[in-house]
């Protein structure tokens, strides 16, 4: 009820950073009033899901019997007390081993949830793993510096710093010139594809939403309407708000066993606010829409293309290397990792293959462009963040962009 009457749903003439403020002023201070912020002591115990009745019997009745046991010391009761132990044990065996069978049943065929509940049977755990140091607030930023210096090294190595317009006299000479229908205008998103989206959307949240995610969902049949109008105020202004625009980084150890002292053996991944990647999936279906009907998909593309998962690349790679050796042909396998590909995208040189290759132009282009400009970030260790750090290049990791 305080949403709907909050919520300025009817406001016209209003710019998309206005009624974006606005919703998350609201929610904050709805969220406030209903759920203020109290501290807590919690004592984390082991998960003991299984842990039946019939055990808790069980377990009492072996205690008695080790009691019984003690005070005769008679060879009657200890070989009781044996017989309630093994009991015990099998019992134990027993329940432990239905409640996850049961779990692995449910779970099916989603890999994320089955790997989750495989790393809680090894022990595997989730601790973050960090260098040391004297200070978050100094590690943090020394993270922050040293993420983006890497990136401009790179750029450096590679000749691309400032050198866009140099691209832009080649005219693209290595690619195919557009021929097609091409993409002027997002079309608007309904309620009903706004919702579709959020409720298939992983329920994560990030330290900048003015409302977790897991209380936004069952709020959804009051919110989904002012999404939805923010969604196409971005849309129709082309204007990505500069608070969806931030992220927060934290640092993620590449592989278990590196050396965590080393910086270079992590990688930034960022938090974004819900309602932003809400705007990019919308934006993201049309441009899927335009590249399937376009044809602009390269045949072999795996990743980043519906239906065709890593796993289709590594079909072909099997296919062509059988295939060679079928022919009595030798078969060699080149591969190429590229070092932080997607933060070392060039904005200049990104925006004009979409418009020379892709066909993407008008306000479309233009709502590209905003996405990309003016993007922001801090590094967040524990509840501490760095200084903010302007990003001249890349997009996001953990965006839909890449």
């Amino acid at each position: 009820m305080d949403i709907n009457n909050s919520l300025l749903l009817n406001e016209r003439n209003t710019s998309v950073e206005h009624f974006v403020a606005s919703y998350d002023s609201v929610l904050r201070t709805v969220l406030d009033k209903h759920a203020p912020e109290q501290s807590k002591v919690i004592i984390q115990r082991p998960n003991t899901e299984w842990y039946t009745d019939e055990l808790r019997f069980a377990k009492r009745e072996r205690r008695k019997a080790e009691r019984q046991m003690r005070k005769t010391k008679l060879e009657v009761h200890k070989q009781i007390y044996k017989e309630h132990c093994s009991r015990t044990s099998k019992l134990l065996f027993k329940c432990k081993t239905d409640y996850y069978s049961n779990k692995i049943s449910e779970v099916g065929h989603d890999q994320k949830k089955l790997l989750k509940l495989t790393n809680g049977l090894m022990g595997n755990t989730n601790d973050v793993i960090l260098p040391s140091h004297h200070s978050e607030i100094e590690l943090s930023n020394r993270f922050g510096n040293f993420f983006l210096g890497k990136i401009e090294t790179i750029r450096t190595n590679l000749c691309l710093v400032n050198e866009s317009s140099a691209y832009e006299n080649e005219e693209f000479k290595y690619d195919l010139k557009f021929e097609g229908q091409p993409l002027t205008f997002f079309t608007p998103a309904s309620v009903k594809e706004v919702r579709k989206i959020i409720l298939k959307a992983p329920t994560k949240s990030c330290e900048l939403d003015p409302l977790p995610t897991k209380i936004l969902k069952p709020c959804l049949n009051s919110l989904a309407t002012v999404i939805t109008k923010i969604v196409n105020l971005s849309l129709e202004q082309f204007c990505v708000p500069p608070s969806f625009k931030e992220a927060v980084v934290r640092p993620l150890l590449k592989k278990a066993g590196l050396d965590k002292e080393v910086l270079k053996n992590y990688r930034p991944v960022s938090n974004l606010p819900f309602v932003s990647k809400v705007v990019e999936k919308v934006v993201e279906t049309r441009l899927e829409n335009h590249h399937t009907s376009n044809s602009l998909h390269d045949n072999v593309q795996s990743a980043y293309r519906a239906c065709h998962p890593t796993e289709t690349a590594i079909l072909r790679v099997h296919h062509d290397i059988t295939v060679a050796l079928d022919n009595d042909c030798c078969a060699v396998l080149l591969m190429l990792d590229l070092s932080v590909a997607f933060d070392v995208i060039d904005h200049p040189i990104l925006i004009k293959r979409m418009e020379y290759s892709c066909g993407i132009t008008g306000t479309a282009l233009s709502w590209l462009k905003s996405y990309l400009e003016t993007r922001t970030q801090r590094i967040a260790i524990s509840s501490v963040l760095s200084d903010e750090i302007h990003l001249l290049f890349g997009v996001p990791q953990g965006s839909l962009s890449s």
